[in-house]
């Protein structure tokens, strides 16, 4: 069976190919269209899909999309007429698909092949169906997907049962995002910043900002609606680049009850801090009250997390800390873009009942250049290039390393997902004095307060940093303990946290070579990890990675066996 899986009505817009239940390639739009988010319906991904694997449009029994129109409907139909702004919006997701389809394939019909997966069944097929369980705890949250904000259900074997969903606009990620907003952060996926900048603030909001939810027994709760603005769209009509918006969710009682809103470009103050703080933690509060019910009325201690609101990596570090749950799997894209990975999912194991597959440790599904196809390129582009053995890069990279150099590292397939993770990275030695600073300042050119991850041998990672998990997908944030604590203290935030990578041989073998020579070189089995990039999308190609170097300071390039020197 070969299933075509898209997110198309949703930022992070993607396409994956699903061959007898084996992920085989997937890529985000953004990475092709270079706008972050982008929005819209994902063509150059499912071409590339198509063209990787050599499947031919014939050769797809599937082309599962992430979204169904029907899916809550009553409750749909009464929140359009209470509030008939949305309904552009709603009509353009039900009418769109097939419409852009047309628009850019005209010669591939539709005909029986379109299957729709509602939202958060998706991903709740993204995360369990990824996962080494065969029986788990399933639950996703974000802002809202068709008029769920919440799903929770029971995996076992290939099959997942719903055990229920929290309808819009009841939502702890548009709670988030509406904080984010009120702190400055407008644009979409800006949430990660009042993560960032929860630990510099103290959480004497708390009580305060958790008036806004209503708490019952079991873990759920409504929000009063006099917090918030449900009268415009969910979801902008995109401009012409295909770059999502989303309108303000908070009202005027937030001005009121805590003063004027940061603006853009205003200088961060204590008070932004302890905003972000107390809301980071109501956050937490709130998903581990509801963790803990679940934990309460079902067996299993398999958690498997998906959907944006799980992309909070402070408050998946602590799960395992304040709940029952023993074991965690979330997928390297739990945001929107996994959506297209779990509709095909949905549709090749709950419907088609597929058989399970090995579970997906790595993301590496993306774009890929050959040797000559980088070196073509660097002669087009006029530059000064060494061309060693892997071997050669391996060992010069390493020497590099630990001088105190700062490399791009662009290798191999892309990664799927919001995070590089050791083929499209900046690398840099997390024992440098100051290395956070730098790397904020004048090579990313971001906010100071934002965080750095750290890539760990799993083989070391216990002895290292005190910490067992197995985390793929740099998932979770760690208080790191045991012997990194002198090495990378110029990398930990401003709370001695950290986010984890763990890095095996047989996820990512060149990745794993290049660490095992700079722990041989340095005595650390660790690197600092950052997407190669600088306020864009993760770079896709070559000739992006150049730009990239050439504008930012970046002290060297690695592109497949090409070393280029600044």
């Amino acid at each position: 069976m070969n299933i075509l899986g898209i997110n198309f009505s949703h930022p992070d817009a993607a396409a994956i190919l699903l061959i007898e239940g084996e992920w085989l390639a997937g890529s985000e739009e953004e990475r092709f269209k270079r706008v972050k988010h982008w929005e819209g319906f994902p063509s150059e991904s499912v071409l590339f899909c198509l063209n990787s694997t050599s499947i031919s449009y014939e050769q797809l029994d599937f082309i599962a999309v992430a979204g169904d129109v029907t899916s809550n409907f009553f409750r749909k139909m009464l929140f359009l007429w209470q509030h008939p702004n949305h309904l552009k919006k709603t009509k353009k997701v039900f009418e769109g698909f097939s419409k852009e389809w047309e628009r850019h394939f005209p010669e591939w019909l539709l005909a029986d092949k379109l299957r729709f997966v509602e939202h958060h069944r998706a991903h709740l097929a993204s995360a369990f169906y990824s996962s080494p369980f065969e029986e788990a705890m399933i639950y996703s949250v974000d802002g809202s997907g068709d008029f769920s904000t919440s799903m929770w259900g029971i995996g076992k074997g290939n099959k997942i049962k719903i055990m229920g969903n929290t309808c819009f606009p009841h939502s702890l990620g548009l709670f988030y995002t509406a904080a984010s907003q009120y702190l400055g952060f407008y644009e979409v996926g800006d949430e990660y910043k009042v993560m960032g900048l929860a630990a510099y603030g103290k959480p004497v909001f708390f009580d305060d900002i958790l008036k806004i939810f209503q708490l019952q027994k079991d873990g759920t709760f409504t929000l009063s609606a006099l917090y918030f603005k449900w009268d415009n769209p969910l979801v902008k009509e995109n401009n012409a680049s295909g770059r999502p918006g989303i309108p303000l969710f908070y009202s005027e009682l937030w001005v009121s009850k805590w003063g004027i809103p940061k603006f853009l470009g205003e200088e961060i103050s204590s008070f932004h801090a302890d905003f972000a703080a107390s809301t980071q933690k109501v956050f937490e509060y709130i998903l581990m009250n509801r963790l803990n019910y679940l934990a309460g009325k079902w067996d299993t201690r398999n958690l498997c997390l998906a959907g944006g609101s799980m992309q909070n990596s402070v408050a998946m570090g602590k799960i395992k800390e304040f709940t029952p749950y023993r074991n965690i799997y979330i997928p390297s894209a739990s945001n929107d873009a996994g959506l297209s990975l779990g509709a095909a999912q949905w549709v090749h194991f709950q419907r088609e009942n597929g058989r399970r597959k090995e579970p997906i440790y790595h993301s590496f599904k993306g774009i890929s250049y050959d040797d000559d196809e980088i070196k073509a390129i660097c002669i087009q582009e006029k530059l000064i290039f060494q061309e060693h053995s892997m071997e050669e890069i391996i060992q010069k990279v390493a020497s590099i390393l630990m001088a105190g150099g700062i490399i791009g590292w662009f290798q191999g397939r892309a990664e799927f997902g919001p995070r590089s993770l050791g083929n499209r990275s900046i690398l840099a030695n997390p024992s440098v004095p100051g290395i956070r600073d730098k790397l904020n300042g004048i090579i990313k050119n971001r906010e100071k307060f934002r965080p750095f991850a750290l890539s760990v041998l799993a083989e070391c990672q216990q002895d290292f940093i005190g910490c067992d998990d197995f985390l793929p997908f740099m998932e979770q944030v760690i208080i790191p303990e045991g012997k990194a604590l002198n090495q990378i203290e110029s990398l930990l935030h401003i709370d001695q946290s950290v986010r984890i990578q763990t890095v095996r041989k047989e996820d990512n073998d060149l990745f794993y070579q290049l660490m095992r020579s700079f722990y041989k070189t340095s005595g650390i089995p660790a690197l600092l990890n950052t997407s190669f990039n600088e306020n864009e999308p993760i770079i896709n190609s070559p000739l992006e990675a150049i730009r990239c170097f050439q504008r930012t300071e970046l002290d060297y390039l690695i592109m497949g066996k090409i070393l280029i020197k600044k």
